[in-house]
């Protein structure tokens, strides 16, 4: 098996907050950050390879998926 590759924390909570200027803008509740937007970010943004890329990518859609569904919970049940 592979080893997977290594990438630092720093980097990526960086990384997750200035994606997180590309979210589509919503009426109600936190979009999820597109795709195309992450993969352009890991390739343009942070040079990385294929394999560092798909690693980075399936870190910050998980990061991604719990902040939406944090923030948007919360925000319904303040609004109630």
């Amino acid at each position: 098996m592979k080893k997977a590759p290594t990438l630092e924390r720093p980097l990526l909570w960086e990384a997750f907050w200035d994606l997180s200027t590309m979210r589509s803008p919503a009426m109600a509740g936190v979009t999820s950050i597109p795709y195309d937007k992450i993969r352009w970010y890991a390739s343009n943004e942070l040079q990385l390879d294929n394999e560092e890329a798909d690693a980075f990518l399936w870190i910050i859609r998980r990061v991604d998926s719990h902040f939406v569904n944090r923030t948007n919970t919360k925000a319904a049940s303040q609004s109630k």
